[in-house]
């Protein structure tokens, strides 16, 4: 009986604990600095994961966790999601791509959180909902700050990223031609 209090007692102390991923990236100090690192990462990532159908399989799946927790952010802003470290572990199983940010010198946690950070903050911006505050669980004043101070910054790197995007789809599709004409 002694034994189940105490497990009873720890497990509930290590739920207390847990942190909830809207506070970690609403805690994510954001910079234009590591925000241009990150991209350069990204880039590099995506232009060789043309050649490497692992790394791009690993991208693929990392990019939807991201995905994931923007829709549903998008959904309802108050709601929590997932837990901080539960998150970071899941995005810790995709080490090809986190080997690109780190290589820049970025952790892994900057990786996911700035990533989240600048995307959350961006879409309150630069896609606003009518009726909801910029603010909200997942998104600072101080971030909200830093994506209306270099709104035109953002713009232009969002703007090369999809040229950029546009040119490696096009390279794709140019192989899979040449390989359907020449059968491999």
């Amino acid at each position: 009986m002694a034994l189940t209090a105490l497990l009873a007692s720890a497990m509930a102390a290590q739920a207390a604990e847990a942190v909830g991923l809207s506070s970690c990236i609403h805690d994510q100090p954001l910079s234009m600095e590591k925000w241009k690192i990150w991209g350069a990462a990204s880039r590099e990532m995506m232009d060789a994961g043309e050649n490497d159908p692992v790394l791009s399989r690993q991208y693929r799946n990392f990019h939807l966790l991201f995905l994931e927790v923007q829709v549903n952010v998008d959904k309802d802003p108050e709601q929590e999601y997932f837990e901080c470290d539960e998150f970071l572990k899941e995005v810790a199983a995709h080490p090809l791509v986190l080997s690109f940010f780190r290589k820049h010198g970025l952790t892994d946690r900057e990786t996911a959180l700035l990533g989240l950070g600048v995307t959350i903050a961006g879409h309150k911006i630069f896609r606003p909902r009518p009726g909801r505050p910029l603010t909200s669980a997942y998104t600072s004043q101080e971030q909200i700050d830093f994506i209306m101070a270099n709104k035109e910054a953002l713009t232009r790197i969002a703007k090369q990223e999809e040229a950029e995007k546009a040119a490696r789809l096009e390279r794709g599709l140019a192989k899979a031609r040449r390989s359907l004409v020449t059968g491999q």
